[in-house]
């Protein structure tokens, strides 16, 4: 069982991905255990190290639960705490090679994902670390074995379509009026949940198992989660650990009790949780249509879609189809699939859902724009052509798909769609100018059906993002209009798709194309910061002037709540226990820098202040990281940034606090500038220190900054910045 708060410090891109291998040639069906502690490293002094792996026995006794010598795979749910650097964690069979990601972090974070992974030599599993030092929490939840022959098989998986059977928030919160709604679960709480009989899960007595996505929000204290079968005390074991604030989730597989039901513990404070069923595993005996259940074949894990390179981000309320059934090792006629879904590069609190139509009324993954890649396992449902639906509700989100295994119906399942051809498109490697057009042809064809065309194209390397640009039609031409796209100097990519359904079956041309020119935010009135210590009110007066908005630096300053002490309340160190600049103006607005202190503001502050004047905050706070800036100023947002006065580096950051709250001092330099354009290398700033004296650097109106230049002064301030529409 783990607690703790949560510490994010930038994001981390997971591990290399594995060549696809064959399936397993027989079906296994699971047996679902009392989860059972079986690795703790903290008390085993075995806290894994960069680079280290470590194999852990998983078949044998485990005090009161046994996993057999022929077991082809496990389900255990990996915790990570304590961790140094961030980095990621590969579970895969001993013996084995480092494959996929299951889990990413940041510093300090504790994270948990469910696990599903081959048993390799000796029936062990291993454990690679990529960077930093990390303790491992394993919790073992059950197991896959060779089935026993026949349709109604014990243990056999039968998917259904993503249900919400349980939502704790208040009835205006909540998706569903159901037995949770209104039930927060507080310290030390259990609530009893019914399963069978809901959102498809029989109640006939024959499920042995749920599987289900478990989201726990509002938490108002770091914590964890037990899920575990009504009837019984929570075991020594945890589902979820969060910290206060947090929106997490994670897969569960959970017996259940016996009259249907699961109970949720909460440890520490109050939080809500939501539950959405996947599907079930089937008890002794089955009654219904047996083509409903299918047996379980592992696989080495392959990656089967990465939307930085296969040109699909998702954007808000736009499903990306996904052809899962024929992909890879993945047969046809497969009735779900195990997958680890990764969610990186997000641009705002959002979730994303999985589901076999283009509905979505649950969640799979739920993350901030300040968390590391989040990932998740999905036990994905697929429709009967073989494709699942991705949709984000918010922003923008990369997304990484790795494929573990697949369920295949005991009488093979229905066929797939017929597979495509290879595809090109012309003209290769263009180069234009802005303003300019250019039209792209491709060639190729599917057999069966109507061969479909999907056109994208792709920002530049330093901000590597899809665009739609033609959705799927029968047109195998596509034009990239500079002028009306508002694209600038960089090397960007025009891919196309072929489908014979309107579905990414991995048959896609990427053509590189060079444009040039700069992308600049339209509408921002230049202001000099009227007093000595107002660069934050003078930034964030042109941030607003975007929207249409003027105000005074006075009227900023007023909204921010200003506490004049001159006798050292401040930003830096002398001020700690007194100023709280993350709430408001501390200090004198005209008064002197210090060696130890400063007045002036942070972005908790400024961004109050801009909603109060009317402003549209997109985004606010720290680790919002430097593609991300180029992202909103290269989509017309003007971004507030804290940097160094001379864009000098050698100032020592730490960290203060009150006791209440925290932020960051790199010396008494500290200074604001509003970025308002972005090219292939440089950063165009407006920086409200008008006069060139004193050591200013890129002083005054539209000023080019290096990226490099600007990325190192930005990290000294932990990549604060605040984001206006």
């Amino acid at each position: 069982m783990l607690s703790g708060a949560l510490t994010l410090a930038g994001l981390w891109l997971w591990g290399p991905p594995a060549a696809p291998a064959s399936a397993a040639v027989a079906g296994s069906v699971y047996t679902a255990l009392a989860p059972t502690r079986i690795l703790d490293t903290r008390s085993t002094e075995q806290t894994l190290g960069p680079g280290a792996t470590l194999s852990l026995p998983v078949t044998g006794a485990f005090g009161s639960v046994t996993v057999p010598a022929d077991a082809t795979a496990v389900a255990l749910n990996v915790t990570a705490v304590d961790e140094t650097a961030g980095s990621y964690l590969s579970v895969y069979p001993a013996g084995g090679s480092v494959g996929t990601s299951n889990l990413n972090w940041s510093r300090g974070e504790t994270i948990a994902n469910l696990v599903v992974t081959e048993v390799g030599t000796d029936g062990e599993v291993s454990f690679f670390n990529a960077l930093g030092d990390t303790d491992l929490v394993v919790d073992l939840e059950g197991y896959f074995a060779p089935d026993g022959g026949g349709p109604s098989a014990v243990g056999g998986f039968v998917p259904l379509s993503p249900t919400r059977i349980c939502d704790t928030r208040a009835e205006e919160q909540s998706q569903v009026d159901d037995q949770c709604t209104g039930h927060t679960l507080g310290q030390g709480q259990t609530l009893t949940v019914q399963v069978s009989g809901q959102g498809g899960v029989p109640s006939n007595g024959t499920v042995a198992a749920v599987v289900a996505n478990v989201t726990v929000t509002d938490a108002s204290a770091a914590s964890y989660l037990t899920v575990f079968p009504e009837g019984g005390q929570p075991p020594l074991a945890s589902n979820l650990n969060w910290g206060p604030g947090d929106t997490l989730a994670n897969r569960v597989i959970v017996p259940l009790g016996a009259s249907g039901q699961v109970g949720l513990f909460n440890d520490l404070g109050s939080a809500d949780v939501i539950v959405d069923v996947d599907g079930y595993i089937a008890g002794s005996t089955t009654s219904g249509d047996p083509t409903g259940i299918s047996l379980f074949y592992p696989v080495t894990p392959f990656r089967q879609l990465d939307t930085r390179s296969d040109a699909g981000t998702l954007s808000a309320g736009d499903p990306l189809q996904d052809q899962l059934a024929g992909s890879g090792t993945v047969p046809d006629g497969a009735s779900a699939v195990l997958l680890n879904v990764t969610a990186v590069d997000q641009t705002g609190t959002a979730y994303i859902a999985l589901s076999p139509g283009d509905t979505h009324a649950t969640s799979d993954l739920n993350f901030s724009p300040s968390q590391a890649p989040v990932p998740n396992l999905v036990l994905a449902t697929l429709s009967d052509d073989g494709t699942t639906y991705l949709y984000a509700n918010q922003g923008y989100v990369d997304v990484v798909i790795d494929v573990f295994g697949y369920f295949q119906p005991v009488d093979g399942g229905a066929p797939g769609p017929a597979p495509c051809g290879s595809v090109s498109s012309t003209p290769d490697s263009p180069s234009l100018a802005t303003g300019t057009s250019q039209a792209f042809t491709a060639s190729g064809s599917c057999s069966g059906g109507t061969t479909e065309y999907e056109w994208w194209y792709g920002t530049p390397a330093w901000s590597p993002r899809w665009y739609l640009g033609q959705a799927w039609s029968s047109s195998d031409s596509y034009t990239l209009d500079t002028q009306t796209l508002g694209l600038y100097a960089g090397g960007y990519n025009v891919a196309v798709w072929i489908s014979n359904d309107a579905s990414y079956q991995g048959q896609l041309h990427t053509t590189p194309v060079t444009v040039t020119g700069d992308a600049e935010v339209a509408n921002v009135v230049y202001s000099p910061q009227i007093w000595g210590m107002t660069c934050e009110e003078a930034a964030l007066e042109m941030a607003l002037s975007h929207e249409g908005i003027a105000v005074t630096q006075p009227d900023i300053l007023a909204a921010e709540g200003v506490q004049d002490d001159k006798n050292g309340e401040g930003i830096g160190p002398n001020s700690v226990g007194t100023g709280d600049p993350t709430e408001h103006f501390v200090g004198d607005p005209n008064g002197d820098e210090g060696p130890t202190w400063e007045p002036g503001t942070y972005f908790g502050a400024v961004e109050s202040a801009a909603k109060d004047l009317g402003g549209d905050v997109i985004a606010a706070g720290y680790a919002i990281s430097p593609t991300q800036v180029y992202r909103y100023v290269a989509e017309g947002h003007p971004v507030e940034v804290w940097v160094t006065f001379d864009f000098r580096v050698d100032y020592r950051a730490e960290w203060l606090s009150n006791g209440v709250h925290s932020w960051i001092w790199a010396g008494p330099d500290e200074h604001v500038v509003t970025i308002v354009g972005v090219s292939s290398s440089a950063v165009e700033i407006d920086n409200p220190w008008d006069v060139g004296s004193y050591g200013a650097a890129y002083w005054g109106e539209d000023q080019w900054v290096p990226m490099s230049t600007f990325q190192a002064v930005y990290a000294l301030y932990d990549d604060q910045a605040v984001v206006l529409n």
